[in-house]
């Protein structure tokens, strides 16, 4: 267990041992700092474990106002780093008890992380979301269903079949997102290096009036990245008709696709992301 009334380490990065340090402080004013480990180095600063790690920590962590800034400021920092090295990033909240921690860590897993960052350079992440008004999807699909020419004349006869057929067509909605999202994959494959799925964006995060349909995450690599986001930009020409539309956010540190690498193993790190 980490003693809270000493000073901890907390980690942004790791990255080559050449790669400059962003004209940037660390948390709450702390300087930025190197850890350096034969040829990599973890991009550090001290922090107070009272405040991280103290019995009223959970309470700090769960307050936006507290944590929104910091967060936000632990992105900078990567995306500074981003900008002239691969790295390999760390979530927010990464701490460890000592600086010695920290070099053990990156020795353990130093193959893992040089092949990360080999396979990483010039490299970055973009984020695809598919939000889907679903009413304006069955209405598209309904437009298109020659089933709906057959229906009879009636209007008793009219209402119950169409009733179900309306409903029928609901139940294909969920089908036709799944379509859609294999179809982004698929246009995008030529220009990424690798892509995820990612659990469903949060609604109640956003003011976005649409549900989530899907969330992916892309890799590629920069001179490939207008390449991207034009055939994203085409596609989703194609599926607002649909009532999807297509949001693409980044570019990202390689977050979504770096390697799990057990930060507890030995007892140095408490990760609060």
């Amino acid at each position: 267990m980490m003693n809270a009334t000493a000073p901890g380490t907390y980690v942004f990065c790791v990255t080559r041992e050449s790669a400059p340090l962003p004209p940037l402080p660390g948390l709450d004013a702390a300087p930025l700092v190197e850890e350096r480990s034969a040829g990599l180095k973890a991009i550090v600063c001290q922090v107070d474990l009272e405040v991280w790690a103290g019995e009223d920590s959970g309470e700090r962590l769960s307050d936006l106002e507290w944590l929104g800034p910091r967060a936000l400021h632990h992105e900078r920092i990567n995306e500074g780093v981003m900008r002239n090295a691969p790295l390999l990033p760390l979530r927010f909240g990464c701490l460890f008890s000592s600086s010695a921690g920290v070099q053990s860590w990156v020795d353990r897993h130093r193959r893992s992380i040089e092949r990360f960052l080999d396979a990483t350079v010039d490299a970055e992440e973009w984020s695809i979301k598919g939000w889907i008004n679903r009413d304006a999807c069955a209405r598209r699909l309904a437009e298109g269903d020659p089933r709906f020419a057959a229906l009879p004349a009636a209007k008793g006869a009219r209402y119950l079949q169409e009733k179900r057929l309306r409903r029928d067509i609901a139940a294909k909605v969920g089908p036709w997102i799944r379509g859609a999202e294999a179809r982004v994959r698929g246009e995008l494959q030529d220009c990424v290096i690798l892509d995820r799925r990612l659990a469903a964006p949060r609604k109640d995060l956003t003011e976005r009036t649409e549900d989530p349909g899907f969330h992916l995450a892309a890799l590629t690599r920069r001179d490939d990245s207008a390449r991207l986001l034009e055939r994203v930009e085409a596609l989703a020409k194609e599926t607002r008709a649909y009532g999807l539309d297509l949001e693409v956010v980044g570019p990202w540190p390689p977050y979504s696709f770096s390697p799990p690498l057990d930060p507890t193993a030995d007892g140095e790190v408490d990760d609060e992301s």
